[in-house]
């Protein structure tokens, strides 16, 4: 919402920060900063766990955090027909440094087309599907009821 029509009192982010609030909640629902002392229950994450999720958390980027608290969810038991294939993408463009000299981006080695994602909720699931989850360290596999 713009500044002119929020409720007085309400926080006012720029479009950029829209997301920031749920990204801190779900980083802190995860396993690098989850509760594991509590009182009769076996602990979750174990210490190695963890040591390895703080370990992980140092080093990645932010793209590659927001991907551990936000999975990519796929729908595997209907995907289209190059999903699963190893593709070449298309050539990037080319930057002039200095001189004659052409770099092209080393991102030119063949990927593997990934069928689209869905958003990781409830809702999007149904009986008759299948999925996959990524949350970047496990795959978890969903097969319906039919």
């Amino acid at each position: 919402t713009t500044a002119k029509s929020s409720p007085v009192g309400q926080l006012i982010l720029p479009e950029s920060l829209q997301l920031l609030p749920l990204f801190c909640l779900s980083l802190r629902k995860s396993r690098l900063f989850r509760n594991s002392s509590v009182p009769f229950k076996a602990p979750f994450p174990t210490a190695d766990e963890r040591a390895y999720h703080i370990f992980y958390g140092r080093m990645i980027s932010p793209n590659m955090s927001l991907q551990c608290v936000h999975p990519n969810l796929f729908r595997v038991s209907d995907m289209r027909m190059r999903d699963g294939e190893w593709i070449t993408p298309p050539a990037l463009e080319t930057n002039r440094i200095s001189g004659d000299e052409q770099v092209t981006a080393s991102s030119m080695r063949p990927v593997c087309q990934l069928p689209k994602s869905l958003n990781p909720s409830i809702a999007c699931l149904d009986e008759e599907g299948m999925y996959l989850l990524d949350d970047r360290f496990a795959f978890y596999l969903f097969i319906g009821k039919d």
